[in-house]
């Protein structure tokens, strides 16, 4: 008997023996989990794996059940490292790391990976989902850690990567969309004080072929004859190039002409099909000392030959001295309705206050003319207005039909002293000679010293209503920003036409950013860059400073069934800067379709931009897009 008392010690003694519960053997739980071998302990020398154990990232099957791992318990790329988060026991063997690798597919370096990988977001491992070498500021994942990339669907997007292109996205992270510095597509003047890009306009299909034109003026080039530089459009766009390669130049008769102080569409003025094009010259004088002139070149599908504007298709000559004729020069569309668009002409210098010329197209175009003879004449209300220093084809206003022109006064006082004025004279079978006192519209500048339309343009349809609205600038303006920060101004037109009043009752007033930026010193429609259905804007304000003195900046507002609802610049759907001090971008600024997209791109003059030489100017393009 004394063999039984021994053997009772030594059963009480180890506990991981519990008989023969299932009548199959001896049954252990050797690691003391609570879970016998024969019932379903499948690792009975680790307490962490028995039936129902929760999942730990350990390499190991814990619950006994699933037949094989879980996906982020397995290093699929042999990188070392797999997805989930180990747990404070650890990987089993400790040769795998985990919690890290936050794309078990790819183990390249530079890809993003695992720690380490993309050493632009230092040694942690970020989610890298559009292959930009910058992990997601918003992972998903949450045992992935936080990187910088503040948008990981679109890898054009991360921190230092370069605002080049209107996309709406903030491509480079900073919190602003579409700030660009300019410069990924550039026209440049031939040589140093020539300032090409003094003045800018895209001016339809000059040729023919489908795609839309350009004209860039120089009005220093050649001695200061000055010159306009004819840029085709095509299916690949306008390529980065000196303007000495454009397909034609139209130089200035004698020096001091100043060509391309002004350069403009002038529509169809002989019905031909082919757009044409018009050419300021305020100092020439071959008919009276500094009178002016404007040419006219005819578009066709021949276009493409450089040529003095002595040889031009029509000089249209300054009635008198000093009238600096050409200072200003502007399509005006079907002004009578008789099917050949008209061209309009301001004189700043002429009766005293300033005159705005109409010459109406015909079926040969337009002849040599002394401005007297023009079908009418726009003189200035006072002495000093300045009539004529902007004019501009103001589209249909009213809807009647007939195109309606807008002229522009920054010396009237109506507002005050040097408040300004912009008029608008609507279209009619049989234009006629008038003071501007008797226009249309009248639209009178705030306050004193605002110079309101100093600069002014057809806005096209911002709204969708049908009607063409306007653009008018008050680059002197005072605003939020401080004084000179400038204002331009949006009036919608309507049925009943667009009625006298403030400047102030405008359907939208945009103030430039900070104190002498001369928001409004140009604008002009931008056409529909998006795509979209309703035209935009564009506002130069060439002072502006953008990281650097003065280089300007050009504003993109888009259109929209609600108008314009920005009362800031800065709240604009993009801001185009120059590369450079001192370059004044946005001193000239338009719109062309340069490669048949169907997006009109934008035309941004820098007349002292300086990559040729210095002060040789340069002309920025942008492409539009559907953002």
């Amino acid at each position: 008997m004394s063999r039984f008392p021994a053997l009772l010690v030594i059963l009480t003694g180890c506990p991981y023996i519990f008989g023969d519960t299932d009548l199959g053997g001896v049954d252990h739980d050797n690691d003391l989990d609570g879970y016998l071998d024969n019932e379903g302990d499948c690792d009975d020398s680790d307490a962490t794996v028995h039936p129902g154990a929760p999942e730990l990232c350990d390499g190991l099957l814990n619950d006994c059940d699933t037949p094989t791992l879980p996906a982020d318990e397995v290093d699929d790329d042999g990188d070392g490292y797999v997805e989930c988060t180990i747990d404070a026991r650890g990987w089993q063997g400790f040769t795998v790391i985990g919690g890290e690798d936050c794309d078990d597919i790819a183990d390249a370096i530079g890809e993003g990976t695992f720690p380490g990988a993309a050493p632009k977001d230092g040694l942690e491992c970020m989610k890298d989902v559009d292959n930009d070498d910058y992990g997601d500021a918003h992972p998903m994942r949450t045992e992935v850690a936080t990187g910088t990339d503040c948008d990981d669907s679109a890898n054009i997007v991360y921190p230092m990567s370069q605002e080049q292109n209107l996309d709406g996205l903030d491509n480079d992270c900073d919190g602003e969309a579409d700030h660009i510095i300019l410069g990924s597509t550039m026209l440049t003047g031939e040589v140093a004080g020539d300032n090409a890009g003094c003045s800018i306009s895209g001016i339809g299909d000059f040729n023919g072929d489908g795609f839309d034109d350009v004209v860039v003026g120089a009005s220093q080039a050649i001695s200061k004859a000055g010159a306009a530089y004819l840029v085709l459009g095509n299916s690949a766009g306008v390529s980065s190039a000196s303007l000495w390669s454009a397909q034609a130049r139209f130089s200035g008769e004698t020096a001091y002409d100043r060509a391309g102080t002004s350069v403009s569409a002038a529509g169809d003025v002989n019905s031909d099909g082919y757009q044409d094009l018009l050419i300021g010259a305020p100092g020439e004088g071959s008919a009276e000392h500094l009178a002016g002139a404007t040419y006219l070149i005819l578009g066709s599908s021949s276009a493409g030959s450089s040529m003095d504007l002595a040889n031009a298709n029509a000089k249209l000559t300054g009635e008198g001295d000093y009238h600096s004729s050409g200072v200003s020069v502007s399509a005006a569309g079907d002004v009578d309705g008789d099917g050949f668009d008209d061209v309009v002409v301001g004189a700043t210098g002429a009766n005293d206050g300033g005159a705005a010329y109409l010459v109406l197209g015909t079926k040969t175009g337009l002849a040599d003319m002394n401005l007297k003879d023009a079908q009418a004449r726009f003189l200035g209300e006072d002495e000093f207005d300045n009539a004529g220093a902007a004019v501009a084809d103001g589209g249909d206003v009213n809807g009647d039909g007939y195109g309606d022109i807008l002229v522009g006064a920054p010396g009237n006082n109506a507002g005050g002293s040097s408040a300004g004025a912009a008029y608008i004279i609507l279209g009619f079978p049989a234009p006629k000679n008038l003071n501007l006192i008797q226009a249309d519209t009248k639209l009178k500048g705030e306050v004193y010293h605002d110079q309101l339309g100093f600069s002014l343009s057809g806005a096209g349809d911002v709204n969708g209503d049908g009607y063409g609205d306007i653009l008018v600038g008050a680059p002197y303006a005072d605003g939020p920003g401080g004084i000179w920060s400038g204002t331009a101004y949006l009036v919608l037109g309507a049925a009943s036409g667009i009625p006298n009043m403030s400047i102030a009752g405008a359907e939208a007033k945009m103030t430039g950013e900070t104190a002498s930026d001369h928001a409004g010193d140009s604008l002009a429609s931008a056409g529909d860059v998006n795509g979209d259905g309703f035209d935009d804007l564009v506002v130069g304000a060439p002072f502006a400073e953008a990281g650097a003195y003065n280089p300007g900046v050009a504003y993109l507002i888009l259109g929209s069934q609600l108008g314009v609802v920005i009362s800031n610049l800065a709240e604009a759907d993009a801001r185009l800067a120059g590369a450079s001090a001192l370059e004044y971008a946005g001193g000239s600024v338009g719109s062309a379709d340069t490669n048949g997209d169907g997006y009109h791109d934008l035309l941004i003059g820098a007349d002292d931009e300086s990559t040729t030489a210095s002060d040789a100017g340069a002309v920025y393009i942008v492409i539009g897009s559907s953002f």
